[in-house]
């Protein structure tokens, strides 16, 4: 089923800047993206995706758990819309 999604992540208690979590999650959908033919666009407040269902959800889960567990940030939102056809 295609799928777009627009995601944004927001690292919780880490100060104004947020750019190196930006290119941590940047490096993820350089290479998973064309790996599980997810196309992607990132804009100023976060990340559409298009693909299969399944394949942007796991986009989506790799980009958070970057944020954590490189990241360090013990607090990750995550806001999610998803249109299907």
């Amino acid at each position: 089923m295609l799928t777009v999604a627009d995601f944004t992540l927001s690292p919780m208690g880490v100060g104004p800047s947020v750019s190196s979590y930006i290119a941590l999650v940047k490096q993820v959908l350089d290479t998973q993206c064309p790996l599980l033919k997810v196309e992607y666009t990132m804009h100023s407040n976060g990340t559409n995706l298009t693909g299969e269902w399944n394949a942007v959800l796991e986009v989506v889960k790799q980009c958070r758990d970057v944020v954590h567990v490189q990241g360090g940030v013990a607090r990750v939102g995550c806001s999610v819309s998803m249109w299907t056809s």
